[in-house]
């Protein structure tokens, strides 16, 4: 059980440097189009989309990236207390 929980953890851990990744892709827009940036975008997307649901960009900011990668450390914290 202790190996799940730490492979987990190590998902979690990766999956946050891909929304991380996602939002640098951002401001860089010449970059957007290559098979890495489409790869990140169909793998973080669907994770982010209730997000910016419940978090529309304000004044062009989006928070809701911000607000998923606060939720996902939160459950690494849990996973790595169990």
């Amino acid at each position: 059980m202790d190996m799940l929980i730490r492979l987990m953890i190590y998902v979690l851990f990766i999956y946050q440097w891909m929304i991380i990744a996602c939002i640098a892709l951002t401001w860089l827009p010449e970059l957007q189009k290559n098979k890495v940036a489409e790869f990140l975008s169909r793998t973080v997307d669907p994770f982010l989309v209730p997000f910016r649901k419940v978090f529309p960009p304000i004044g062009g900011f989006n928070i809701a990236p911000l607000i998923a990668l606060g939720l996902l450390q939160l459950a690494i914290r849990g996973l790595s207390q169990w």
